[in-house]
């Protein structure tokens, strides 16, 4: 029985990377914001501002602050 499909991405954290790599860093996450006019578009967040905000949690937080 297999355990991973890549050799590359055996955890969840190795799949970021892999993701980020092969996406050529393309949307990873996304989360609906309300606007005024009633809409939820989405707004993505790339493979590596969701990285950066697990190798740095502190500079992921002052990131948020600013926008």
């Amino acid at each position: 029985m297999k355990t991973h499909r890549y050799d590359d991405a055996r955890t969840l954290y190795e799949g970021a990377r892999r993701g980020a790599r092969v996406s050529t860093n393309g949307p990873m996450l996304g989360y609906r914001i309300n606007q005024e006019d009633g809409t939820r578009p989405y707004v993505w967040i790339s493979y590596d501002e969701t990285i950066l905000n697990i190798d740095h949690p502190t500079i992921g937080r002052l990131l948020e602050e600013m926008n």
